[in-house]
């Protein structure tokens, strides 16, 4: 009998452990490569984070340099820094030290004196204007720096307020389905077009801002990118909060409709009002369902919506809110609806302060509900507030606000008597453009760069 020989694998342990070995390897050179890219990804998510509020910060900081102009009040051959100084050489004044905003992040800012002619900073001169500054501000989070230019200005009566057409806002426009707007559209951070809408293009523009964006631009949609953000002045509302024909109101055989402790119209249901040419300054309105308010079928009815964060006291004396209480509140129901025989949106004038919460670190925009179940023409003209249309009916003239939202199945056309009026601004410095510059910023020439 045949004894038949078996291979003897102990021989090859060696074999399966080096393949262990290098396998373990491979996976360890993997794991240490995904390691480094995530944290090359995490480093750089972070770092971007940081820019984008450095951004912010800066941004911030012209907002404040520009409040802080409007409360000091210098003279044109003077500057500011937290208070009024001279300027140096080179026509501005001294960086501020950092002001903390907390989370690592702070900012400065550099003021200019009143440019000279030619004088470069962000946009261009402005023919309206009566003194512009540069106003360069510096946004730091961490390590990371952002540098941006400003230029602010004083403006004169007759500043036109429709920039980017007769749908022009600060922030947003946003058309909902099936809206149909004859009208160039312009919105410094976004336009919003819903499912359906009509824009009447090539004819009309749609414009935004040079950091803005369209959502719903869909074939045969076009915009354009504007190098500068749009600006809404804020209508000068002078003495209107005491002259004014708001006493008539109650004399119209409507009853009590004017409560003059409160600047409070109310127009109860199915009611009519006709408006008799003049001003009005009003801190609330509620118009019932199926009222009615006609503007004046000879002259102009100037309507002023108030707002408790208006003060009627001028620096260095302290505020005195133009409203009582806290808040403001314009609102229609149902079927109410303004009317304007003569569709002369010039007839109609409508202007709002905005911004509520006055004891609130950051104001919310003031919302203003605008009766038409009708058509009619009208001017609006609120920087501070979000115009929404309470019905579908048809509108005409122009529209410019913080952000305008036209409802579904709502028509609006631009009509060119509306583009053309031009409003009477508060006093006050107003920044019209911005321009972001390289981070590093020389002190000898602060405005170098952007």
């Amino acid at each position: 009998m045949t004894r038949r020989s078996t291979p003897d694998f102990r021989a090859e342990d060696g074999v399966a452990l080096a393949l262990a070995i290098a396998t373990m390897a491979v996976m360890l050179v993997i794991a240490g490569a995904l390691f480094i890219e995530a944290n090359y990804l995490s480093a750089r998510s972070s770092r971007d984070t940081a820019s984008e509020r450095a951004f912010q910060v800066a941004d911030a900081g012209i907002e404040v340099a520009t409040h802080r102009l409007n409360w000091l009040v210098p003279l044109p051959a003077q500057c500011i820094t937290t208070s009024v100084q001279a300027p140096g050489a080179n026509g501005w004044c001294a960086e501020t030290a950092p002001e903390a905003v907390g989370s690592r992040a702070s900012y400065s800012y550099i003021v200019s004196k009143q440019l000279a002619a030619n004088t470069p900073c962000a946009g261009t001169i402005l023919p309206t204007s009566l003194i512009e500054r540069c106003v360069v501000a510096i946004g730091r989070v961490g390590n990371v720096q952002r540098r941006v230019a400003a230029r602010v200005a004083v403006l004169g009566p007759g500043t036109p307020a429709f920039s980017m057409g007769g749908l022009t806002a600060t922030t947003k426009v946003k058309l909902e389905s099936g809206a149909d707007v004859d009208s160039d559209i312009g919105g410094n951070k976004e336009v919003a077009i819903g499912g359906g809408a009509v824009l009447h293009q090539p004819g009309r523009k749609i414009t935004i801002g040079p950091r803005g964006k369209v959502k719903g631009c869909k074939v045969g949609c076009t915009y354009t990118r504007s190098a500068t953000n749009a600006v809404v002045p804020q209508p000068d509302f002078a003495d209107t909060a005491t002259n004014n024909q708001n006493a008539i109101l109650n004399t119209l055989g409507l009853g009590t409709i004017y409560d003059a402790a409160t600047r409070t119209l109310t127009v109860p249901k199915g009611k009519t009002l006709a408006l008799p040419a003049g001003v009005y300054n009003f801190c609330n309105y509620s118009f019932g369902d199926k009222s009615k308010i006609y503007a004046p079928s000879g002259g102009s009815a100037r309507i002023y919506l108030d707002s408790v964060d208006r003060s009627i006291t001028s620096p260095p004396v302290a505020p005195a809110p133009a409203c009582p209480g806290t808040k403001n509140s314009f609102t229609a129901k149902g079927s109410a609806t303004f009317l304007n025989p003569s569709f002369d949106p010039t007839k109609l004038q409508i202007f709002a302060w905005g911004r509520t919460g006055k004891k609130k670190k950051k104001a919310k925009v003031q919302k203003i509900e605008i009766p038409n179940a009708k058509g009619f023409a009208v001017v609006i003209i609120a920087p501070g507030s979000e115009i929404k249309f309470k019905s579908s009916g048809s509108v005409s003239g122009g529209i410019a606000a913080d952000s305008i939202k036209i409802r579904k199945k709502m028509h609006f056309a631009s009509d060119p008597r509306a583009l053309a009026f031009l409003v009477d601004v508060a006093p006050g410095n107003y920044r019209m453009a911005w321009i972001e510059c390289q981070p590093a910023l020389d002190p000898a020439s602060p405005n170098a760069g952007c």
